[in-house]
């Protein structure tokens, strides 16, 4: 945008929302979660008796969110298992189904899709009786799992539902950052170019790399390889 003469927060604005908090909050303020910290997030917060699943619903409320409103579950004979009939289940978004396509008119959807390796849903069995006494797996206990098309991150049925969808064999961080993906983008929004100004960007780069965090008032910066980086949320994330 910038090379074609647009000027930030004047012609475009960027929203990068914080994908750990609950879709409504997001929608209030419309403030980027990297998954790497995850583990180091619950090492950090649990306490010694706490199982993970607690961890994750107190520090990542949308887990919930993310939730499929598919049928991602079938029991060991193959047959679905309807979302509608589980004790744990997104209801933000299953509510708003109903009236999802209302936006198509005014919404077109660039999706990628490049192999069939993201998770689509599982293959359950009925919890043991310690985990029953656990209270763990309360909608099945997972023994497999399937794979659908996808971008290595989102699934096509996910991302294609309106009508009017343009797919590209891109990945997930492709679809930003290819020439072919942005030219796509810039047609869509009926947004004139020149092809020498469009150019290939680099995706985000997750492994490897270092991650800082800290829980304290206190404000952090590093000194890396000549560069300073400072915090954002308590976290400091450098692609290497």
């Amino acid at each position: 945008m910038k090379n074609l003469g647009y000027q930030e927060n004047q012609d475009f604005f960027v929203f990068p929302y914080d994908w750990r908090k609950p879709v409504k909050r997001t929608t209030v303020d419309l403030n980027t979660f990297l998954f790497l910290a995850q583990k180091l997030i619950l090492v950090l917060n649990k306490s010694t008796i706490e199982p993970d699943r607690e961890t994750i619903k107190k520090g990542f409320p949308v887990a919930l969110d993310l939730f499929p409103t598919f049928n991602f579950l079938k029991d060991k004979n193959g047959k679905e298992i309807p979302i509608h009939s589980l004790s744990i289940r997104k209801n933000t978004l299953l509510n708003y189904n109903s009236t999802f396509s209302q936006i198509f008119d005014i919404f077109t959807a660039i999706y990628g899709e490049k192999g069939e390796q993201t998770p689509a849903g599982y293959k359950i069995e009925s919890p043991s009786v310690l985990d029953q006494l656990l209270g763990n797996y309360t909608d099945g206990k997972p023994i497999d799992i399937w794979h659908e098309k996808c971008d290595y991150t989102v699934l096509s049925k996910s991302a294609n539902q309106d009508s009017d969808s343009q797919m590209l064999s891109f990945d997930d961080g492709e679809i930003t950052t290819e020439k072919e993906s942005i030219k796509k983008i810039f047609d869509t929004l009926n947004i004139d170019y020149f092809d020498d100004k469009i150019v290939s960007g680099q995706k985000t780069k997750i492994l490897p790399s270092l991650i800082f965090l800290i829980q304290s008032p206190a404000k952090m910066k590093v000194l890396f390889d000549g560069q300073t980086f400072e915090e954002e949320d308590g976290i400091i994330f450098i692609p290497l």
